[in-house]
């Protein structure tokens, strides 16, 4: 199992990493490790929900509105983060990078850095931190199936150099 602290082994790598049969446009998914430690967490809570819920509906339990509107709202909650897990795809064309909800021009970036970086509540990631002409900071979270390529075509693309920072920032 990969360690993801380990930046050096990581950057190591980075470096051997080739790039054959060079394509335009790539499309790297959410990675298949990540998928799945995250449908664990979807399936338990489904089965928290659902369970609650036939309780309530079947009479074993007292029906309360509350418990009825958290079991909705839980799997409301599973269904959508699933779309989106599922759906997630990030791209990198000649010139750009872009996932859903933002692009960047590879002919605007001034410094490219792959960090260890919170990313939601004390959750630790790595990253690609894409620090743009017009000092923009945008984080790509590195959760995507062959990162080391995606890292390769960011870099030669546009032609600027990664920087890998170690240790975590809290």
């Amino acid at each position: 199992m990969e360690n993801l602290f380990d930046m050096s082994t990581f950057e190591k790598n980075f470096e051997d990493y080739k790039i054959e049969g060079e394509i335009d446009k790539y499309t790297f998914r959410a990675s298949k490790k990540y998928m799945i430690s995250s449908s664990i967490f979807f399936i338990v809570l489904t089965g928290t929900a659902v369970y609650s819920l036939y309780k309530q509906f079947m009479g074993l339990e007292k029906m309360s509105a509350i418990k009825i509107i958290l079991g909705v709202i839980l799997l409301l909650y599973v269904i959508i983060s699933t779309v989106v897990l599922v759906g997630y795809k990030l791209t990198v064309d000649k010139n750009e990078i872009a996932n859903s909800r933002v692009r960047v021009k590879l002919s605007n970036v001034k410094a490219l850095f792959v960090k260890i970086d919170k990313v939601k509540g004390q959750k630790f990631e790595r990253v690609l931190e894409v620090i743009t002409k017009d000092k923009k900071s945008i984080k790509f979270i590195l959760n995507i199936d062959n990162p080391l390529l995606f890292l390769k075509l960011v870099e030669k693309r546009s032609g600027a150099k990664i920087e890998f920072e170690n240790g975590k920032k809290i």
